[in-house]
């Protein structure tokens, strides 16, 4: 009997012992921290206040920005155990550097009263590198006697400069129970040019009181920018890095009729990163002169 309970007793402890100790390793790449150089994309203020059927607007854009970077912070991961690392900075992971203006030229056709098609692009630089970027929208206009508006909605194509750095794990998820273990494997870095494409959307207000030179407009945004996808891992790492940021904006102003069809649009953009956990300015505010020439 006593050999038979000594038995039983060992067999508890030695299945208890493997149950306890199985677990499943899984190896994770994690976003540390991420340098982008770029802009913060915008298209033109469309204002509504003509029939724009069978015409074409072609409008020369330039926009200060006096700011010329962001800190903030990027979710970084969804492993709690590795984002609670002391390696992990909580005040900031992110650094956007941005160019001090940006140039372009926007067209825009009234395909009939109520839709029109933009196009346009635009130029900046940020410390010796060229930056390029596009955009394709529809808009859907709407009137009444002294008031317009426009909502369009569109493509983006962006192009950011990326320094990001990576950490590699091992995470042990037990089986039976106990808190997964982290493991620190190695780091390693990408840096690159890369282009992406995202969305926005607009809404403008504008009032079109023809008896006055000068009226007013106010524009609502949203849209998204792409900083890094898992394509700059190069299919030497596996993990899931993509990381984007998007963005609300507010943009009032007015703009003075030069004859019937032209124009001067005075404005103020401020742009928030609504996206980031914290971000340092919370605001970025840029000013904005535009030509619209109506053929």
């Amino acid at each position: 009997m006593d050999v038979a309970v000594h038995f039983a007793i060992g067999l508890i402890c030695m299945l208890a012992f493997l149950f306890a100790g199985c677990y499943v390793a899984e190896q994770v790449v994690q976003l540390n921290n991420l340098s982008v150089d770029g802009q913060v994309h915008q298209v033109p203020i469309r204002v509504n206040d003509n029939d724009m059927s069978g015409h074409l607007r072609l409008t020369p854009v330039f926009e200060l920005m006096p700011k010329r970077n962001l800190d903030g912070v990027l979710q970084i991961g969804t492993n709690k155990e590795i984002s609670s690392l002391p390696q992990y900075d909580t005040t900031t992971n992110l650094r956007w550097n941005f160019p001090s203006y940006v140039a372009g030229l926007s067209a825009d056709y009234g395909l009939s009263k109520i839709i029109s098609f933009s196009a346009g692009g635009n130029y900046s630089q940020v410390d010796g590198k060229h930056f390029f970027e596009w955009d394709l929208g529809l808009g859907l206009c709407f009137d009444g006697e002294n008031s317009g508006g426009r909502l369009e909605a569109g493509l983006q194509w962006e192009n950011i400069w990326y320094r990001a750095t990576f950490d590699k794990y091992e995470v042990d998820h037990y089986i039976f129970g106990g808190e997964d273990s982290v493991k620190y494997l190695y780091s390693f870095s990408s840096n690159g040019n890369r282009s992406n494409v995202n969305f926005y959307v607009n809404l403008t207000l504008n009032t079109k009181f023809h008896s006055s030179p000068v009226n007013g407009f106010v524009r609502i945004g949203y849209g998204s920018t792409s900083l890094v996808d898992n394509d700059v891992l190069s299919g030497q790492e596996q993990g899931d890095v993509s990381q984007s940021v998007s963005f609300i904006s507010l943009t009032p102003g007015l703009f003075l009729d030069i004859g019937e069809w032209n124009r001067i649009v005075l404005g103020c953009q401020f742009i928030s990163p609504s996206s980031l956990n914290t971000s340092n300015p919370e605001w970025l505010i840029s000013p904005m002169i535009q030509l619209d020439f109506t053929f």
